[in-house]
């Protein structure tokens, strides 16, 4: 009965207009912005945050021997979760000078402590690494795992690679032409792995408008870092009839650096820009309107690496599956 003993649904309608708290990642050997990159952008999808914590917390699942970097994954999770509980009750008490000191000493800890990727660099082994390899190791351990939960849970996630050939730049509807021939469309998460070489900044600020969900059309526009006159901003779908922009992962080649924007589910025109060597991006802020992330790859020269894209709906109709699938086999015993 993998992910039906659960009902996951009010947590996936929950999370449709609550944005999760957020950390930032510390990297004081400037080796690890492609793990910090990926689990922020794992943290931040609805579909993945509802799965991990149903069925693959620490309470939940217990990774086997092999599975290295599940086990990294859970504790990188509890650390980034446990931070952030302490700064939103710290947060609290600033808005709120008469409440009363809390008992709990674990929320006293120095404010806007990072979190520590140690754990990952471990599962994943020491040095610099490419992004998208590192999402198709934790899909393969999933998939190869004893826990029937966690196969489950790799089977809501493909990854279609979009290389450019010829004049043409990529665009979505090209990675969505591939997951309908590759019959995957139907995925609750789609990441979209872009191989661009190095670009110029106007090139930058171009292509991250077409990945944007203000980016229809832009191709056509001679204005390459602002968003289209009349543009709806509400878009119901990035990609395909039903799935939104989580995030976009974007590589500074001369550093051979990942930044990140993450998508605020409260306020889904308006994201949240991640760098774990903030002085690379000085002047960036931490949050910023959609829009206004071509002008920041643009200034940055940021080329779009990565798209993760989900589907909510997609998501529910794979619970709904499961559990008529469940169903019928208890018909079928009894």
């Amino acid at each position: 009965a993998v992910l039906s003993m659960e009902d996951p649904m009010n947590l996936i309608l929950f999370s449709r207009t609550h944005s999760f708290s957020h950390r930032d990642f510390a990297n004081p050997e400037a080796e690890t912005c492609w793990l910090s990159c990926l689990f922020q952008a794992l943290w931040h999808s609805v579909v993945f945050h509802v799965a991990f914590d149903l069925y693959l917390a620490p309470a939940k699942c217990t990774p086997g021997p092999g599975e290295k970097i599940l086990a990294a994954l859970q504790r990188t999770w509890s650390q980034y979760a446990l931070q952030s509980a302490a700064d939103a009750k710290r947060a609290s008490r600033q808005q709120d000078p008469d409440s009363s000191p809390d008992s709990d000493d674990s929320l006293e800890a120095s404010p806007m402590e990072l979190v520590p990727a140690d754990d990952l660099v471990d599962a994943f082994g020491v040095g610099y690494g490419d992004m998208s390899e590192a999402l198709a190791s934790i899909q393969n351990e999933l998939s190869d795992s004893p826990n029937l939960a966690a196969k489950a849970i790799a089977d809501l996630i493909v990854l279609i690679p979009l290389t450019t050939l010829g004049e043409s730049w990529p665009v979505p509807e090209m990675a969505w032409s591939q997951a309908q021939e590759w019959k995957v469309h139907g995925s609750p998460l789609i990441a979209v792995d872009l191989s661009l070489p190095p670009l110029t900044r106007t090139s930058c600020g171009f292509v991250a408008r077409l990945w944007l969900p203000s980016a229809r059309g832009a191709e056509d526009d001679d204005s390459e870092t602002q968003p289209m006159d009349g543009e709806d901003q509400q878009s119901e779908s990035d990609l395909g009839p039903g799935h939104r922009l989580v995030a976009l992962v974007c590589y500074l080649w001369s550093f051979r650096h990942y930044v990140v924007f993450c998508r605020r589910q409260r306020e889904p025109t308006r994201c949240l820009m991640f760098n774990d060597l903030p002085g690379l991006t000085r002047g960036a802020p931490k949050e910023l309107d959609w829009e206004q992330v071509p002008d920041a790859c643009y200034r940055y020269s940021l080329t779009p690496r990565l798209a993760l894209y989900e589907s909510l709906d997609a998501a529910e109709d794979v619970v709904r599956s499961r559990r008529a699938a469940v169903a019928a086999a208890a018909a079928q015993s009894s």
